[in-house]
């Protein structure tokens, strides 16, 4: 069995000046979404904007570029509830977080481009080609700033390319092989567990970023060693520590305390639906085991179950302890132009250091960080790197 997986890397320029938020995932999605829609569908507009506003049932849906990539339906032999395939996309698009609060023409952002799926990938193509169109005029939020689309090349080459995700990949009969002393997980994008985020208020106010000014791109990366993993970029942790280190919305590695910016009627610094500051490796783990999962069972080549000891890694992952966390809330006020709806997300930014890790759950760890996790995955959220000692 397995799931193929292709990761290309966009260069996002701005040709005009004009605000940003710090998490562009979003803004991007809800942008793009709109136009490679209203460019691909069949449907006349006045059809797209009524019946087909949603794309569940559509009769063109497995020839359509955007049906196939950003509102797949679920597999015909789909066991579970469809409300299960809803959340999972075959695209997933992560800008570089976090970005300044302003742009000008001549700036740019790196934006991490992910499909899931034979069938998304041939999509991709023509999606693309859309992208890097020089007729084709894209405009950001609701400042509608532009900016254009061309394809960059990394300075490695994981995860760039298609990867053939197999489960052996990710399996392996020895449960109980190997242990990893520390492992640092720390997020580069916010994160939306279900019940450590919520949409609360309309008249929050959105929060400031403290990037400095320039372009935002990953630092350039070196070659991976055996004791680095990175699940967005393939860097190593010394080179991109500082990307977050005192940058990030409401975190400071060296914990320094930024204010906390907050959305109206928010008050708490913990994460709303926590009893503790941030989720431990077991919650973490089990957001993995359901992205990949799924993502096998509607992208790939079938489901898990009979193939994947869930119930031992589970338990071997529940007994994982954290040594140290910095988890910090994040909040961001979106509007959804298709929903008619003002809302404040809130979630985490962040991260921990887990000791004695068993090295089994490791390959589900960094493709769950690879993926994202739980709420927003198609904009970019969930995703993290993994530093090993």
């Amino acid at each position: 069995m397995e799931l193929w997986v292709q990761t290309q890397f966009l260069r996002m320029d701005f040709a005009s000046a004009g605000p940003l938020v710090p998490w562009l995932g979003p803004a991007i999605r809800g942008m793009l979404a709109q136009q490679i829609k209203q460019h691909f569908c069949r449907w006349p507009p006045q059809e797209q904007q009524r019946r087909w506003r949603f794309c569940r049932g559509c009769p063109h849906q497995q020839d359509c570029p955007y049906g196939l990539t950003f509102e797949p339906d679920p597999p015909s032999d789909w066991r579970f509830g469809k409300a299960q395939a809803d959340g999972q996309r075959a695209i997933c698009l992560a800008p570089f977080f976090p970005v300044d609060n302003w742009a000008e023409p001549g700036d740019a952002v790196q934006v991490r481009l992910c499909l899931l799926g034979q069938r998304a990938i041939q999509a991709g193509h023509l999606i693309l080609e859309y992208l890097q169109s020089p007729d084709v005029p894209f405009r950001l939020g609701k400042h509608k700033i532009k900016v254009r689309f061309t394809l960059m090349e990394p300075e490695v080459d994981w995860p760039a390319g298609i990867h053939r995700l197999r489960v052996s990949d990710l399996n392996s009969s020895h449960l109980e092989a190997g242990r990893i002393p520390w492992l640092r997980l720390e997020l580069t994008a916010p994160l939306f567990l279900k019940d450590s985020s919520d949409k609360v208020g309309r008249d929050g106010s959105e929060i400031p970023s403290p990037r400095p000014p320039g372009n935002h791109f990953s630092s350039q990366p070196g070659e991976n060693s055996r004791n680095s993993f990175d699940s967005v970029h393939g860097e190593p942790m010394e080179d991109t520590q500082r990307q977050i280190g005192g940058q990030s919305a409401c975190v400071d590695l060296n914990g320094a305390a930024h204010p906390k910016p907050m959305c109206a009627g928010q008050r708490s610094s913990r994460a709303p639906g926590l009893g503790s500051p941030g989720p431990d490796f077991g919650r973490l783990f089990r957001a993995c085991l359901r992205t990949v999962g799924r993502a096998f069972g509607q992208f790939g080549q079938g489901l898990l179950e009979d193939h994947v000891d869930f119930q031992g890694l589970k338990q071997l992952a529940d007994s994982v302890p954290t040594q140290a966390a910095f988890w910090k809330p994040f909040r961001q006020m979106h509007l959804s132009h298709r929903q008619a709806q003002r809302y404040c997300l809130r979630g985490l930014v962040g991260g921990a250091v887990f000791t004695d890790v068993p090295v089994v759950l490791l390959p589900w760890l960094l493709w769950g960080g690879r993926f994202g996790v739980g709420e927003y995955r198609v904009a970019g959220a969930g995703t993290w790197r993994i530093g090993l000692w």
